[in-house]
C-alpha cells in the first residue's frame, strides 16, 4: 500500500485548492478489493476513534494502528488499548497493535524532556 499527501494545502472546508472535493489530502494509494483507497490511522484513543472512524470508512477502507509507549503506567495503556479494540470491533475496522515499550520511548525522548508541548520533542511522533 501507498499512503502519501499530495503536498498541498488544503482549505479547512475539505475542498482542495482547485476546488475538487476531498475530505483529507491523499496519495495514490492502493484501491482494495471494494474498488475505495486503504488508509491506515493512528488510533491514539478510543474517544478519538469513535469519532473519526466512521466518517473515514464512508469513503475509505480503513485500518487502526495504535501504538502508544508514551501512556504510561502500562495498566493505563493496556485500558486504553481494550477501549481502542471495542470501537474498533464496534465499526468493523481492523486493529494493528504495535508493541508497548515505554523504556525504548523513554530512551528516544531523553534529550526533549525539557522542550514544551509543540516543540521539537513533539515531532518524534508526529514527524
Amino acid at each position: 500500500m501507498s499512503f502519501g499527501t499530495d503536498n498541498q494545502s488544503t482549505p479547512h472546508d475539505g475542498s482542495s485548492p482547485a476546488g475538487e472535493e476531498r475530505v483529507f489530502p491523499h496519495g495514490d494509494g492502493e484501491e482494495t478489493a471494494a474498488g475505495r483507497e486503504a488508509v491506515l490511522v493512528h488510533a491514539c484513543c478510543a474517544a478519538c476513534s469513535s469519532y473519526v472512524l466512521p466518517h473515514l470508512e464512508e469513503r475509505y477502507d480503513v485500518t487502526a494502528y495504535y501504538y502508544n509507549p508514551n501512556i504510561q503506567p502500562e495498566e493505563e495503556y493496556l485500558m486504553r488499548l481494550g477501549e481502542t479494540r471495542r470501537v474498533c470491533a464496534r465499526f468493523g475496522v481492523p486493529l494493528i497493535e504495535g508493541s508497548y515499550d515505554a523504556e525504548e520511548w523513554q530512551r528516544r525522548i531523553e534529550p526533549y524532556r525539557h522542550l514544551p508541548e509543540r516543540s521539537e520533542r513533539c515531532w518524534n511522533c508526529y514527524g
